[in-house]
């Protein structure tokens, strides 16, 4: 009888031995999970803020460029009536030269 309850103890003591051991396991693979997401999650962060710092960069381009082009527009818009201006001014002068 005691060597029938000693070995039922030993097989206890095995099963809770095995069952330790898996839950061991599945606490490293657990830790390894979270440390695999913890990788992932940090490029997908950090692509995150790069795509918002190009958006930003984006439109203050894009800004500097409108603000760039109205000078231009404006000195292309002198330019022409300047052009108007003399070709007026050549005409004034080629009909009082036939008058």
């Amino acid at each position: 009888m005691l060597q029938h309850k000693c070995r039922q103890q030993e097989e206890e003591c095995k099963r809770l031995h095995q069952r330790l051991e898996q839950l061991e396991e599945e606490c490293r693979s657990s830790r390894e999970q979270q440390h695999l997401q913890a990788l992932t999650d940090a490029p997908r962060s950090d692509c995150a803020k790069l795509r918002k710092i190009k958006e930003d960069l984006q439109q203050n381009l894009t800004q500097k460029q409108e603000t760039c082009s109205l000078p231009q527009h404006k000195t292309e818009l002198q330019l022409k009536e300047k052009v108007e201006q003399q070709q007026a001014l050549e005409r004034v002068h080629r009909d009082h030269g036939h008058l």
